[in-house]
């Protein structure tokens, strides 16, 4: 679980002065002035250890993948100390829906900040690679081979998302399931991927879920180590980006890079600190089919080029090749202002 490296790394990147402490260091500590503090959830952080901090706005964050914020504080709870955090929470992603938690607080709950997202450094140079190898696909297809010989492609580990019913149930959404089954009704399609599975969502649990035509729907494995993943990626047309443990996934900035077609689970009214370029995407509501929006991906292929390329000109707005880089301010400056709304 990520306890704050991303945010340190990311904060460092371009405010090198930034400091981490720990719990007991804090306390037992000098004070420490500084203009913002960020508390990672959930903590151990007490009273006393706030009084330490001469900061300016003392921000929570957590990262798990939940839209709720985490404002577990045991040391804080029994005190009114909870009261001295700025009314924000910050977090991977914000969903404009309010969520039940919202819903139902009296107060409305905190005010949700954008968290910087672990990007995969692993992009950039995957991309670099394909960049170089343009002259070498001119010629492929030159040759008459298509450019690129898979039309659609699903690979990812079998999340699913999990969200509060209006009587406070736990409501679990299969997407991933949902649209390898549909995937696989479609042989037509020269497709490649597969479901691969998680020490506490094991294949056997989904075929006992889902029916014996649930195997198929696995990949044997071992997990394709990313250059190989991306360069598949850079050979398909296609690319499904159904929700995981949340809405957004990692694979929709790898299938910009990788310039596919993007068939995307429904991104409508979430945001993330970078955002992602919807233009350039087909967003398929739940529960809906994604054949309609593969075949109009698949047959509109050659006239969709100009859009591929602006979605990695957008991202490129905001990355390089992918991941955070200091010449490049926009993520930390979006950053920051949201800290100083009231």
């Amino acid at each position: 679980m990520d306890r704050g490296e991303t945010l340190l790394k990311f904060l460092r990147r371009f405010e090198p002065a930034t400091r981490a402490l720990h719990t007991a260091e804090l306390a037992a500590g000098p004070r420490v002035p500084c203009d913002v503090a960020f508390v990672g959830m959930p903590s151990a952080v007490t009273p006393e250890a706030l009084d330490r901090l001469r900061a300016g706005r003392v921000v929570a964050f957590d990262y798990f993948d939940e839209p709720w914020p985490n404002t577990e504080a045991p040391g804080l709870a029994a005190s009114d100390a909870l009261g001295r955090l700025a009314p924000l929470h910050l977090k991977t992603h914000r969903e404009r829906v309010p969520p039940r938690w919202a819903a139902t607080s009296t107060t409305g709950g905190p005010r949700i900040g954008l968290l910087p997202i672990r990007y995969n450094g692993a992009v950039a140079a995957a991309w670099r690679r394909y960049r170089w190898s343009a002259p070498w696909r001119r010629l492929r297809r030159l040759g008459g081979r298509h450019g690129r010989p898979w039309d659609v492609s699903l690979h990812g580990s079998v999340t699913l998302l999990e969200r509060q019913a209006p009587d406070g149930s736990l409501v679990r959404y299969d997407q991933r399931v949902e649209w390898m089954r549909e995937l696989r009704a479609h042989p037509e399609w020269r497709s490649w991927g597969g479901l691969l599975e998680l020490p506490y969502r094991t294949r056997e649990a989904i075929i006992a879920d889902h029916g014996p035509e649930a195997a198929a729907w696995f990949d044997p494995g071992p997990r394709l180590p990313f250059g190989t993943y991306f360069a598949r990626m850079a050979d398909t047309r296609v690319a499904l980006c159904p929700a995981g443990h949340a809405r957004w996934t990692y694979r929709h900035v790898e299938s910009v890079y990788a310039e596919c077609e993007i068939v995307s689970t429904d991104l409508n009214g979430v945001d993330t600190l970078v955002p992602a370029p919807l233009d350039a995407m087909t967003l398929v509501p739940d529960h809906a089919p994604i054949t309609p929006a593969v075949d109009a991906a698949l047959a509109g292929w050659a006239d969709r080029a100009a859009r591929r390329d602006g979605a990695v000109e957008f991202l490129q707005g905001w990355l390089e090749g992918g991941k955070f880089s200091r010449r490049k301010r926009r993520p930390f400056e979006a950053f920051v202002r949201q800290l100083e709304l009231p």
